[in-house]
């Protein structure tokens, strides 16, 4: 919730680090601290959580959808429009989500 709404990422970088180390399936809490990371600017931390979340669920709408933002920013848009049309596939809507975290693939 921090991440999306961009407050008191700090803390919220804390909480998914301890998520990840204490979880059983630490998919989602990789995907929750990148969004975080992204958040900061930080593009090479949120893109190595994206690749981890997705090494352990590939489809993974939402990761797929932050790591073809994050492709693309990194200027590799080729990649980051595949990983962009994937997410879409699972999930239609998802553009539209993540305008709402103010996130969008420009």
């Amino acid at each position: 919730m921090k991440a999306t709404q961009g407050v008191k990422l700090d803390t919220a970088l804390k909480d998914c680090t301890k998520a990840i180390e204490l979880g059983d399936s630490p998919a989602a809490a990789l995907d929750s601290r990148a969004l975080v990371y992204f958040k900061l600017g930080r593009l090479d931390d949120a893109r190595a959580d994206l690749d981890a979340a997705l090494d352990l669920h590939p489809n993974l709408a939402a990761s797929l959808y932050l790591r073809g933002v994050v492709r693309r920013r990194q200027g590799a848009a080729a990649t980051g429009d595949a990983d962009l049309d994937g997410a879409r596939f699972f999930a239609p809507r998802i553009d539209e989500d993540y305008a709402g975290y103010g996130v969008k693939p420009s």
